[in-house]
């Protein structure tokens, strides 16, 4: 009984060992669990204290920057007070501005008064280019222009004017060139001005027809009045500019044939011009003896419709028509 008691009493005891063992085991892992949450929390706490040391070094920072603006904003405040007081870096940049935008006025004004020129020149030599007659389309083209350009160098004077009228212009030294400029500006305005009034008032002085005249008819009229000292152009244009004068006769030009040729065929007066020229007389009796074929101008010496016809008073057999151009400039 007693070696049965011990038995039970030992069998108990290994039972209540084996037990304790896994109860500690159970507690060292929790230990283990628990100093793994403290690890963190202390992490965690490092890592805030990092950031509250950057937020302080960020609010220094700008208590720094505000300090400044303060001092900065004190500073304007006091040159506010005194308009007289610039900031130097400020009235430099200002007066490098100034003078750049002196120079640009100075260089557009050197190149419209350059288009200008050759405008009015190219007007002036399309207007006294008188080999064959006045080209008016081409004057009246070239007029244009040099009124376009006029107008825009308006534009560009009033531009100008206001540049002026900035006080920072004043900061460009002595003035000397902005007073100049401003000279030549308002000259060239009043110059221009005159030119464009004058080239309109020139082109008013002159009249143009293109008739066609019937080779087989007598006098006929371009519908254009010469006056005494009046410049009267006649030329031949178009793409037929020959004709006959007789059946089955050669073809001839504005130039006619040689005078000696059936001279009796003539008109009155024109004897000694070439048979079948184109010729020409102011009102009814004035005839121009001296100039006639197919390009010649002259001054008339009297006042008139201006008429022309064919040298030839043998009409009948006459084939042809020329296409003529009659241009009148009238004395100014």
């Amino acid at each position: 009984m007693k070696r049965i008691l011990m038995l039970v009493v030992m069998v108990l005891f290994i039972g209540m060992l084996g037990c304790g063992k896994q109860e500690l085991e159970d507690t060292k892992a929790v230990l283990a669990k628990t100093q793994a949450e403290l690890d963190t929390v202390k992490a965690e706490k490092e890592k805030a204290k990092t950031e509250l040391a950057n937020t302080k070094t960020e609010a220094d920072k700008i208590n720094t920057e505000l300090t400044e603006a303060k001092k900065e904003n004190g500073n304007l405040a006091q040159l506010l007070k005194d308009p007289a007081k610039r900031i130097p870096n400020l009235t430099e940049r200002t007066k490098t501005l100034a003078k750049e935008l002196l120079e640009f006025y100075q260089q557009k004004d050197k190149e419209y008064s350059s288009k200008l020129s050759l405008a009015k020149r190219e007007y002036d030599e399309a207007r006294n280019d008188t080999e064959i007659y006045i080209d008016v389309k081409k004057c009246n083209e070239l007029k244009q222009s040099f009124r376009e350009l006029t107008e825009s160098y308006k534009i560009f004077a009033d531009s100008f004017q206001v540049f002026l009228k900035d006080k920072e212009s004043e900061l460009v030294s002595g003035g000397t060139e902005i007073n100049k400029l401003k000279t030549d500006i308002s000259k060239n305005l009043t110059n221009n001005d005159d030119r464009a009034k004058e080239m309109e008032k020139d082109m008013g002085y002159i009249q143009e027809a293109n008739i066609s005249i019937d080779v087989n008819k007598g006098w006929q009229s371009s519908g254009i009045n010469a006056g005494y000292g009046d410049t009267i152009y006649i030329v031949v244009v178009g793409e037929n500019k020959t004709f006959t004068i007789r059946s089955g006769g050669p073809k001839i030009d504005a130039d006619g044939e040689a005078p000696s040729k059936n001279s009796s065929y003539a008109e009155k007066g024109f004897e000694s011009v070439n048979l079948g020229a184109l010729i020409c007389k102011i009102g009814e009796d004035v005839k121009i003896k001296d100039k006639y074929g197919k390009k010649f101008d002259f001054i008339s010496k009297t006042d008139g419709l201006v008429y022309l016809t064919i040298n030839d008073t043998d009409r009948g057999n006459n084939s042809g028509k020329l296409e003529v151009k009659v241009m009148v400039v009238k004395k100014h």
